[in-house]
C-alpha cells in the first residue's frame, strides 16, 4: 500500500506540472494548432453527416473532388476497444496536454521496471517528455504523432519484461501498449520503433545462451504483434490498400512531372528528403538555439544589433521583433530538436560506465537514427535506405527519425546515473570517465561561446530569398551569433551543475541521501527543458475562443451557399492545396492532405494548375461579365471537375462559371488508351464534355462504339451523402456517362435500378458507366467490406485482451494479498 501511494503521488506530481505548463487552458483559452485547425476543415463535412444523420462515411466528399477519408476522420458506431485503455489520458487531451502527460507515466513505468529509484524514474520521465520536439509538435498540432511517441517507452518495457522471463505480464503489455501505439496511427512512428525493437532482440539473441527462452520471448513477440496488428487491422489494410494509389505509391506516369524518369514506388524522394536535420545542426541537443531556433525567431527590441542597426536608419523598431534567426539547412522548422545539456552530459558518461549488455545496441540503434535524420545531407546510406528498405519511401521529413534518440539518450542517461547510484564503479575510473563526458559535452559548449565564428559562418543558403539589404543581413548575423553564444554558456552552466550534483553522489555511502543529488538534477532537468520549450509553446499560443474560430464564413462563402444545389465545386485561387476553408464549408477541388490520390495530384500538377494560371492571367485583361464568363471555356479540366465557383478575394462574390459540366453527363465518343502517358496526354487536349478517354484495361467494361449522341439524355443527382449518390437518368439511346467523381475501386459500388452494375475510371479520374436506354435511379455507395468486418474482428479481440489483462492483474493482487495474509499467520504464530 505504501508504494502504490508513492506511485500516486508521483502521478498526481506528474498531472500537476503539465496542467501548470498547460494552464491557460484552464481559463477557456484555446491553443492555436495549424495542422487541428486544417483536420477541422478536412474532417467538417463528416463530423456533421454524423452528428445530424448518424452517418458513418469512411470517404470526404469535401476536399480533392473526394477522396477516402482513412487519414482524416473515422466516425464510427464500431468503437476501438483497445482507445478505452488510454481513455483517461485522453481525457486530457482536452487540455491538450494528454500526450504529454502519458509519456511522463509510460517512461517512469518503465524505468521502475528497470529498477531504477523512484526520483530517477521521475528524472528520465521529465527528460523525455519535456524535451523541445515534443512540445513543438503539440503546437503545430501533430498530436497523433506525439501520442505515438508516449507509447515507445510502454512498448520497450513489454520487451524488457518478456526479455526477464515476466512472460504473461511481459505478453500482456506488449500487446496493448503495441496496439495503442498503431492505434493512434503514425506509421512512420511505429516504423521507427520497430527498428528500434529489431536492434534491442539482437542484442537480446546475440547474449540469451538458454534456447528456451529465446523459443518463448520470440514466439511471445509474435504473438503480441501479431495481436495488435488484428486489432487495428482495420486502419492499417486501409492505409495499405491507399497507399497504393496515394502520393506514397508509384506513378503509372513514366516521367516525373519535372520530365525524370520516375522509378520510385513511394514519395519523390526530393519531396520525402525536404526536412533532413543538417549533420552538424545536430548540435541542437546540446545547444538548442545553436542554429537560430525557429523560423521567424525573436530578438530584442531593445539591445539586439538589428534593434540598434534599425535605430540607426530611423526605421522604427516594433516591441515583438521577429526576424529569420534560424540559418539551418530546413526549409523552416517551429523550433529545434532540444534533448537536454544535462542529458547529452549523461548520455556520454553512459558509453563509459553503464555495463547493460544492450548498451552498444541501443548506441547503434541511435547512431542509426541520426543517419537517417540527416536525410540528403548524408545520401550514401539514406539513398540505399529510401530505395530498398520497404515502405521507407513512404515516409517524409528525416528529421522526425530524432524521437528515437529523444528515447536513448534518457534511457542510457538515466542509467548512468543508476550506476553510480548503485556503486557498481571503480572510484578512479568513474572519475576519469566523469572528466572526460564533461570535457567534451562542456568543452564543446565553452568553444562555441567564446569563439561562434571559428567554424561557423552564420549564413543559410535561404538567406537570399530574404532579399535585406547587407546592412540588415550583417545585424542578423550578430545577433545569430548571440543567440548561439547565450545558450552555449546556458548549457555549459548545466553541465557544470549536473557534475557537481553526481560528485556530491559519489561521496554518499547512504543511498537515501544520496537520492538528495539525483532529485537536484531531475529539478534543474525540469528547469531546463521547461524554459526551452516556452519559447515555442507558451501563453502566446494560447487565444480567446473566440480568436481560435478560423472557420467564419466570409463574404464569398455567404455568396456561395445561396445555392442550395448539391451538384457543385469551388476552386480558391488563394493558396487552394495546402488550406481546408473552403473543404468547411463546400465541396473543394483543392484542400490539405499528406496521402492525396497520386493521379488527382498529377492532374493538379499537369491539367488543374495550369488552368489556375491561365484564369489569374486572363482576370487581369477582362473588363466585362462575359469576359470573364468566357475565360471558363478554356477550362476543360476544372468544368469537369464541375468548378461552378472561383473565389478570386474572400471579400467579394465569387466568380459563377456556367460552363461547369455539372455532376454528370452523356459522352458522345468513347476512346480506349493503351497506358497512363497516353491517357494524360490526350486529356490535356480533348474535349471532356463530349469524349471519354478509357484504359484499355477497363475495355470489356465499355463499348468504345456503342456511345453515339443524344440531346435528349439527362442526369440528375437527386441525392447527396458523402458515401452515397443517387442520380436518374434517361435516354433514348444506349451511352456513355460520366460521373464529376473521382473513381476509387477499393469500395465503391454501383446499382442500377436495385442491381449491381460495374463501373470504370474515365478522364483519367472520373468515373464512368454503360447505361442502356431507358429511365434508370443509379446509386453509388462507399462500403468497402473488407474495413468494416476487420473493425468488428479489432473490437472483439480489444474486449478479449483487456478482459485477459484485467483477469491477471486481478489474480495477481489476491495472490499476491494471500501471500501476505499466509506471512502474517505464520509470523504469529512464531511469535512465543
Amino acid at each position: 500500500m505504501k508504494q502504490m501511494l508513492k506511485h500516486l503521488g508521483v502521478f498526481l506530481f506528474f498531472i500537476a506540472i503539465t496542467i501548470v505548463y498547460f494552464s491557460p487552458k484552464l481559463d477557456g483559452k484555446v491553443l492555436q494548432q495549424g495542422d487541428i485547425q486544417k483536420w477541422e476543415g478536412m474532417a467538417h463535412e463528416l463530423t456533421e453527416y454524423y452528428e445530424k444523420e448518424g452517418g458513418t462515411s469512411v470517404w470526404c466528399g469535401s476536399m480533392f473532388s473526394g477522396m477516402p477519408s482513412y487519414t482524416v476522420t473515422i466516425q464510427s458506431k464500431i468503437p476501438s476497444g483497445i482507445s478505452y485503455a488510454d481513455y483517461l489520458f485522453r481525457l486530457f487531451g482536452e487540455l491538450d496536454c494528454g500526450p504529454v502527460l502519458l509519456s511522463l507515466f509510460t517512461m517512469y513505468f518503465l524505468l521502475l521496471i528497470l529498477k531504477v529509484p523512484t526520483p530517477l524514474a521521475i528524472l528520465g520521465a521529465i527528460a523525455y517528455s519535456f524535451s523541445s520536439y515534443s512540445f513543438i509538435i503539440i503546437q503545430a498540432g501533430h498530436v497523433t504523432k506525439a501520442w505515438a511517441m508516449a507509447y515507445i517507452p510502454l512498448v520497450v518495457a513489454g520487451l524488457s519484461l518478456l526479455f526477464n522471463k515476466k512472460w504473461i505480464s511481459g505478453f500482456l503489455l506488449l500487446s496493448i501498449s503495441l496496439a495503442l501505439e498503431l492505434n493512434h496511427n503514425h506509421i512512420q512512428i511505429t516504423y521507427y520503433l520497430a527498428i528500434l525493437c529489431l536492434f534491442l532482440f539482437l542484442g537480446y539473441l546475440f547474449n540469451e545462451k538458454e534456447k528456451k527462452n529465446t523459443i518463448f520471448v520470440v514466439g511471445l513477440s509474435l504473438a503480441a504483434i501479431f495481436i495488435a496488428t488484428t486489432i487495428n487491422s482495420a486502419r492499417l489494410y486501409s492505409d495499405w490498400e491507399m497507399s497504393k494509389t496515394s502520393i506514397r505509391g508509384k506513378s503509372e506516369l513514366t516521367t516525373s512531372i519535372d520530365g525524370k524518369n520516375d522509378k520510385s514506388s513511394g514519395l519523390d524522394q526530393d519531396y520525402a528528403f525536404a526536412w533532413s536535420y543538417g549533420i552538424s545542426e545536430t548540435m541542437t541537443l546540446l545547444i538548442p538555439d545553436f542554429y537560430g531556433g525557429a523560423s521567424g525567431g525573436e530578438v530584442s527590441s531593445k539591445d539586439s544589433h538589428l534593434a540598434k542597426a534599425m535605430k540607426e536608419k530611423g526605421i522604427p523598431v516594433p516591441k515583438k521583433l521577429q526576424t529569420y534567426t534560424y540559418w539551418g539547412e530546413q526549409p523552416f522548422t517551429s523550433g529545434p530538436v532540444y534533448f537536454g545539456a544535462i542529458i547529452c552530459f549523461l548520455f556520454v558518461l553512459s558509453l563509459f560506465i553503464v555495463k547493460s549488455k544492450y548498451k552498444w545496441w541501443i548506441v547503434g540503434a541511435t547512431c542509426l537514427f541520426f543517419i537517417l535524420s540527416w536525410g540528403k545531407n548524408m545520401p550514401l546510406l539514406n539513398d540505399i535506405f529510401f530505395h530498398y528498405l520497404p515502405m521507407y519511401n513512404k515516409f517524409r521529413t528525416p528529421s522526425m527519425a530524432l524521437v528515437i534518440p529523444q528515447f536513448t539518450f534518457t534511457l542510457l542517461g538515466c542509467m548512468a546515473i543508476y550506476t553510480i547510484w548503485k556503486k557498481d564503479y571503480e572510484e578512479k575510473s568513474l572519475k576519469k570517465a566523469l572528466y572526460i563526458s564533461a570535457g567534451i559535452t562542456g568543452g564543446l559548449c565553452f568553444i562555441f561561446a567564446l569563439v561562434p565564428s571559428l567554424f561557423l559562418d552564420f549564413t543559410s543558403a535561404n538567406d537570399a530569398n530574404m532579399q535585406m539589404p547587407d546592412w540588415y543581413m550583417d545585424a542578423l548575423i550578430e545577433d545569430r551569433k548571440g543567440l548561439l553564444t547565450n545558450d552555449a554558456y546556458r548549457s555549459f552552466f548545466l553541465i557544470l551543475c549536473t557534475l557537481g550534483a553526481i560528485l556530491y553522489l559519489t561521496s554518499q555511502k547512504d543511498h537515501k541521501k544520496s537520492l538528495y543529488a539525483i532529485s537536484a538534477i531531475a529539478l534543474v532537468t525540469l528547469v531546463d527543458l521547461w524554459s526551452v520549450d516556452k519559447r515555442y509553446l507558451n501563453s502566446e499560443h494560447f487565444v480567446n475562443e473566440r480568436r481560435a474560430k478560423t472557420f467564419t464564413k466570409t463574404d464569398a462563402d455567404i455568396a456561395i451557399l445561396k445555392d442550395t444545389d448539391p451538384s457543385y465545386r469551388v476552386l480558391t485561387l488563394n493558396n487552394p492545396f495546402n488550406d481546408t476553408n473552403v473543404s468547411y464549408y463546400h465541396k473543394s477541388i483543392g484542400g490539405y492532405n499528406a496521402a492525396k490520390l497520386r493521379r488527382y495530384q498529377e492532374l493538379i500538377d499537369l491539367g488543374i494548375t495550369p488552368e489556375m494560371q491561365k484564369i489569374i492571367t486572363s482576370l487581369r485583361s477582362v473588363t466585362t461579365q462575359d469576359e470573364v464568363e468566357a475565360i471558363f471555356t478554356g477550362t476543360p479540366i476544372l468544368n469537369m471537375l464541375n468548378m461552378r465557383y472561383l473565389i478570386y478575394n474572400e471579400k467579394t462574390d465569387p466568380l459563377h462559371n456556367p460552363h461547369a459540366y455539372g455532376n454528370a453527363w452523356f459522352v458522345d465518343k468513347v476512346e480506349l488508351v493503351n497506358n497512363a502517358d497516353e491517357e494524360m496526354s490526350k486529356l490535356l487536349t480533348i474535349d471532356p464534355k463530349h469524349t471519354a478517354l478509357v484504359d484499355i484495361r477497363f475495355k470489356e467494361m465499355v463499348d468504345a462504339s456503342s456511345s453515339l449522341p443524344d440531346s435528349t439524355a439527362s442526369v440528375e443527382l437527386i441525392s447527396y451523402k458523402p458515401d452515397e449518390l443517387k442520380y436518374t437518368t434517361q435516354s433514348a439511346k444506349d451511352g456513355v456517362l460520366l460521373f464529376s467523381e473521382v473513381y476509387y475501386q477499393p469500395g465503391w459500388k454501383a446499382y442500377m435500378d436495385g442491381k449491381e452494375v460495374e463501373h470504370f475510371r474515365a478522364n483519367w479520374i472520373l468515373r464512368g458507366m454503360k447505361v442502356p436506354a431507358g429511365n434508370h435511379e443509379i446509386k453509388f455507395v462507399f462500403y468497402p467490406d473488407t474495413y468494416w468486418t476487420l473493425r468488428w474482428v479489432g473490437l472483439i479481440l480489444s474486449i478479449l485482451l483487456l478482459v485477459a489483462a484485467v483477469g491477471y492483474i486481478g489474480f495477481t493482487y489476491f495472490k499476491k494479498r494471500e501471500s501476505c495474509n499466509a506471512s502474517s499467520s505464520l509470523k504469529s504464530e512464531t511469535q512465543p
